[in-house]
């Protein structure tokens, strides 16, 4: 009881942490960019590490999972979310809420385009990626599994959703052309869902890489889907992206089947056929 008491004190004062760094971005005289809050939850995460002095042991370190690798989840990571978006902006096209297409200037660099892609991908995933990601799934998600891995990965999601509130109300850097009172409740199913699934990979994988490559593709993919769709109705910003219904369908399609095969897993697992070391996170529990 002392150990998980200890353990959500320090998730506690990371939430704190976020709040009063994210408020002191919000207040500070000074021209804002989305990428200082994406290193926010990082500083947040260093600054709880060495006011409970997690800073000086290296389990703590090991806890945020750096170290390890799983090819697997990695993938998995990779493609469900570019899967699930590119899916849905088929569908906007195949609607007519848009065509699919690009710029003008954009005619001949198809090349260009992957490269861009890749390097972008890489590159998001090390950088303001790991900025997001070093903090809600590298520090507080594992300490919130002293909940529970259910509500610790619904908590999670919940808050990474919350964090994004401010920075839509007091400024016009992310979906200021949007109805909030729509887009809201949109984009906080959209965020939950994929914060599961996102942190559903790390504690399966017991490994950050996933869910640093899952972030960066969900983000990545979807700037692709809008800058390939063109004439774009009002509507598509409702229907795919970072709040769109056909994606809130699509992550919750996802996390059914995880939930559907970890029941299987776990059925295998009482009857003794499953393999020694088949071991994974269980969110139908």
């Amino acid at each position: 009881m002392i150990q998980k008491n200890n353990m959500l004190s320090k998730a506690a004062l990371y939430v704190i942490m976020i709040v009063l760094l994210e408020a002191t971005l919000l207040v500070l005289p000074i021209s804002l960019n989305t990428a200082y809050f994406m290193f926010v939850p990082f500083l947040a995460a260093i600054l709880t590490m060495l006011l409970t002095k997690e800073a000086l042991q290296a389990s703590a370190w090991k806890s945020l999972s750096f170290h390890s690798f799983d090819g697997r989840s990695f993938i998995v990571g990779l493609l469900t979310p570019m899967l699930l978006i590119g899916c849905s902006y088929v569908i906007v096209w195949c609607a007519g809420w848009g065509s699919f297409g690009t710029a003008p200037e954009y005619s001949g660099r198809a090349v260009e385009l992957v490269i861009q892609f890749i390097v972008m991908l890489i590159g998001g995933a090390v950088t303001v990626v790991l900025g997001e990601e070093f903090g809600w799934r590298g520090y507080l998600l594992p300490r919130l599994t002293k909940l529970g891995m259910r509500k610790a990965l619904i908590w999670s999601s919940i808050i990474w959703g919350l964090f994004h509130l401010p920075i839509m109300f007091f400024t016009d850097l992310y979906h200021s052309d949007v109805n909030l009172y729509v887009y809201i409740p949109l984009f906080m199913a959209n965020i939950v869902l994929a914060g599961i699934f996102i942190g559903y990979l790390r504690l399966k994988s017991r490994s950050i890489w996933p869910a640093l490559i899952a972030h960066s593709a969900h983000n990545l993919a979807w700037q692709y889907g809008d800058l390939f769709t063109q004439n774009q109705t009002p509507i598509v910003k409702y229907m795919t992206g970072d709040a769109g219904i056909l994606l809130i369908l699509g992550y919750a399609l996802a996390l059914f089947i995880i939930v559907r095969k970890d029941a299987g897993m776990a059925s295998k697992k009482e009857t003794g056929s499953l393999p020694a070391g088949g071991e994974s996170p269980n969110l139908s529990s």
